[in-house]
């Protein structure tokens, strides 16, 4: 996944119904483009050296693939709506620097 986009870094955390059941996946990028050995075509680094990425990043990530589909069933959602007023606008704004809109 290519490093970059509206918040410099992207991520993922796609689930997947299989016959063994719901796979759960996170994807992240690195957080720097990786360097490449020109001459053996052998990557010289990976691009993630940094923590506090990888640990925000994998937070949320989780979030969509394992809280999102608890929270989207009929009982769930319905408790959720209940205090949907607590989300306001000066709140909203706070969450959307952190890719939550609604």
């Amino acid at each position: 996944m290519p490093t970059g986009g509206a918040y410099g870094y992207r991520g993922i955390g796609p689930y997947v119904y299989s016959d063994d059941g719901l796979l759960i996946y996170q994807v992240i990028s690195a957080t720097l483009p990786v360097s490449q050995d020109s001459l053996a075509n052998d990557y010289l680094e990976f691009g993630f050296n940094n923590k506090e990425f990888i640990l925000r990043n994998s937070y949320h990530e989780f979030g969509h693939a394992f809280i999102n589909p608890i929270l989207a069933k009929e009982k769930n959602s319905r408790i959720v709506e209940k205090y949907e007023y607590l989300f306001t606008p000066s709140l909203q704004k706070v969450m959307l620097k952190q890719n939550y809109d609604n």
